[in-house]
């Protein structure tokens, strides 16, 4: 087992509970890289660097087309520079954004960030991290998973990455990364008909059993990130979620019932562990 001892972060220096404050920066497109059949990669090169935690999200404006929200990622092999921001893009049929890449938005287009937002972000602390993301969820997750190797990497983990397509289970090299690094349990699935060593179903099936001081982080469609949520709720343990809409209103709105579910049901004492991880 190899310990990651690499200790350059954009995270360094911030405290665990302090979110950056949101700004605004121009950049451009640098890279365009099919991860698979659905799924680009695009690498923006800003004017100046954007703190943005492992797990946030930032509006981007394609000159010319309307906003989108991503979460920030890095490369599958740990790569990223300060002041670049690797997005992970679905290609939707008739989307007004992601069709236009590779045709009408190339390198050089010219690009807003705005951000960052969301408190679904890596905190160090005790309990273990339990990480599940499903399609473009895996972005947030594989930046909290590699963070969290090197900023605590004795913490407990367990990760699950999946895709409705086989063709889009595309991190192989940073789940083999993972393995090396000492994560307990990863694990990939998918829908459709998966290769034979690939398990197969709902991600939710292949969650652990979970426990109270788990901290569960969770991103991909409203659906898997509504059962994650129930699940962690119904052991009362810590789930920090963030389901991937066209927008933040239809994010809000979506989830409204589960939130008011949620925030009604009993709490119980809370122990020394847990006050720390709230």
């Amino acid at each position: 087992m190899t310990q990651p001892t690499d200790e350059s972060l954009p995270t360094r220096g911030i405290a665990r509970d302090a979110a950056p404050p949101v700004g605004r920066r121009r950049g451009v497109v640098t890279g365009l890289a099919p991860l698979s059949p659905g799924i680009v990669e695009v690498t923006l090169a800003l004017a100046r660097p954007l703190a943005v935690l492992p797990g946030q999200s930032v509006a981007c404006t394609f000159a010319g087309f309307p906003a989108r929200d991503y979460s920030p990622t890095l490369r599958s092999d740990g790569s990223g520079e300060l002041n670049e921001l690797v997005l992970h893009l679905r290609r939707r049929p008739g989307g007004l954004v992601s069709s236009a890449i590779g045709r009408r938005i190339r390198v050089g287009h010219a690009v807003e960030v705005r951000g960052p937002f969301g408190r679904a972000f890596h905190r160090p602390g005790p309990g273990r991290l339990v990480l599940v993301g499903v399609g473009t969820g895996w972005a947030p997750i594989w930046s909290i998973a590699r963070a969290a190797r090197f900023r605590e990497p004795a913490r407990a983990m367990v990760l699950i990455a999946g895709a409705r397509d086989p063709a889009d289970l595309h991190m192989g090299e940073a789940l083999d990364w993972l393995r090396r690094s000492g994560v307990e349990q990863v694990a990939a699935a998918s829908g459709g008909q998966p290769a034979p060593s690939r398990p197969a179903g709902r991600l939710t099936t292949h969650l652990p059993h979970l426990r109270a001081t788990d901290v569960v982080h969770v991103a991909g469609s409203p659906a898997l990130v509504a059962a994650v949520r129930l699940l962690a709720a119904s052991m009362n343990a810590t789930c920090h979620a963030d389901p991937f809409l066209a927008s933040a209103h239809k994010r809000m709105s979506r989830h409204a019932p589960l939130d008011r579910l949620l925030a009604h049901r009993p709490q119980p004492a809370p122990t020394p562990a847990m006050r720390d991880i709230a």
